[in-house]
């Protein structure tokens, strides 16, 4: 639900689309090689999010933002199939991504998809807590610290104490940052 918010309220649905992950267990939501977002939603509306290392430590030469949002049920919100319906007036004429956006959906909400698509959410908090985060900004576990032979190390970070990121700074980035 959160990175279909993410791509219906950004400036250019359909560069997110293209690179929103195919597998849902994809270390990044959205990949175009050197720029990923990784998206984290709470509903205690607090910024404590998890994290695999791999998210917080990307080869060199990538930048990865952290979308946080928070997401609270409201009957009288927005559903998902409202989202993707958004969505797919936005990219109308793109059938390929049509496909994919659906695709995604049903596989990530798969055995729940008849009864999560009818849970709703209040659509103006998600929208006003968006807040995006650098990746190099957030405490982790530094890579070199974790032994070889042990592996998918996850771990929460508190993002409340950093400043978030101004759209207005990704602007003049690659593709994928200056469409959110």
């Amino acid at each position: 639900m959160d990175r279909t918010f993410l791509i219906e309220c950004s400036a250019n649905p359909k560069v997110l689309l293209n690179y929103w992950h195919n597998i849902p267990e994809e270390k990044f939501d959205f990949n175009s090689g050197g720029e990923k977002i990784e998206v984290k939603s709470n509903s205690n509306f607090e910024r404590i999010h998890t994290f695999s290392s791999e998210q917080l430590n990307p080869p060199t030469g990538t930048q990865v933002l952290i979308a946080s949002i928070f997401i609270r049920q409201h009957n009288g919100g927005q559903s998902i199939q409202q989202l993707v319906d958004s969505i797919i007036t936005k990219v109308q004429s793109h059938i390929d991504l049509i496909e994919k956006l659906n695709h995604i959906v049903f596989r990530t909400l798969g055995n729940s998809l008849e009864q999560s698509i009818k849970i709703k959410f209040d659509y103006n908090i998600a929208r006003d807590s968006l807040c995006f985060y650098r990746q190099q900004e957030i405490s982790k576990i530094e890579e070199v610290h974790i032994p070889n032979a042990v592996s998918e190390v996850r771990y929460k970070s508190d993002l409340s104490t950093l400043t978030p990121i101004a759209l207005t700074t990704l602007k003049h980035c690659g593709e994928l940052f200056s469409s959110i």
